[in-house]
């Protein structure tokens, strides 16, 4: 299963990730593949912990689509 995450950054050294399709998790590390990975391990705990209740994990649902648009400045 695949689910697209949102990664941004407010500095160099302070990244986070998360995704729309599971609002719940929520990472942050000091570089960009440091909040992957950890948002990549919270998500593994979560489907885990999901199946362990008999439950159905969320489905993806979001796609994502890069606009490009002329500098307005």
């Amino acid at each position: 299963m695949k689910y697209a995450i949102l990664i941004s950054t407010d500095g160099p050294d302070c990244w986070g990730a998360r995704s729309p399709d599971i609002d719940c998790i929520f990472s942050a590390g000091a570089t960009r593949e440091e909040a992957v990975e950890g948002f990549r391990e919270a998500l593994e705990i979560y489907l885990k912990d999901m199946k362990e209740m008999g439950k159905e994990p969320p489905e993806p649902t979001t796609d994502f689509e890069f606009i490009e648009v002329m500098d307005v400045a």
